[in-house]
């Protein structure tokens, strides 16, 4: 049963947190935090939430939370400034949250290329996990790291991509999509929240 797989990773994940010295968290490890985060799914077909019980939601940000299967970004060492606000505080992750800038993108190989696909097919891109969303007017940007060395518009942002939802009485944010986006595509002129993702 799909339920099930939250409690059959729990065994592994408690014994690799004592071998990392780490905490773990919803096959999440505090120590690789940032590229813990950064997976996506792995066929050109979506990824299925799966309907757990309330009692054992599953956040959003944790492959665990979703039936199908998953890879990680292949992001070289050392190449990534990670964003220390991102943090794991009892099982909800935080942080720092931005607007979109309006950009062209096109679907290509079950995902959107952002900007002219036939120069850098691969450079820019967003991968939604269940559903795609064009209306980039209400989603968010949760920057996870950004590209070492290069400066200005081609620097490339590693980033979740996130929607507002009303959880509990107060506003905080889920996540729909990851990516690796330039700069140029983020606002930063627009105010800054610190958002809790579930």
């Amino acid at each position: 049963m799909s339920t099930d797989r939250s409690v059959a990773i729990s065994g592994m994940e408690k014994r690799l947190a004592n071998a990392f010295r780490t905490k773990g968290s919803y096959g999440v490890f505090e120590s690789y935090l940032h590229r813990s985060l950064l997976w996506e799914r792995s066929e050109d077909t979506r990824i299925k939430r799966i309907p757990y019980p309330k009692d054992r939601r599953i956040p959003s940000w944790s492959w665990m939370a979703y039936e199908g299967p998953i890879k990680y970004i292949p992001i070289p060492f050392g190449s990534v400034e990670w964003h220390k606000t991102v943090q794991l505080r009892d099982d909800v992750l935080e942080a720092r949250v931005r607007e979109f800038r309006s950009f062209q993108q096109e679907y290509k190989d079950g995902k959107y290329i952002i900007g002219d696909s036939t120069v850098s097919p691969e450079k820019w891109w967003l991968k939604y996990d269940e559903e795609d969303s064009a209306d980039l007017q209400t989603l968010r940007v949760a920057i996870i790291g950004r590209e070492n060395g290069q400066l200005g518009d081609e620097r490339r942002y590693y980033i979740l991509v996130i929607t507002p939802r009303c959880l509990e009485g107060y506003q905080t944010f889920e996540r729909v999509a990851i990516g690796c986006i330039p700069e140029k595509c983020i606002s930063f002129e627009s105010q800054e929240v610190c958002g809790k993702i579930f």
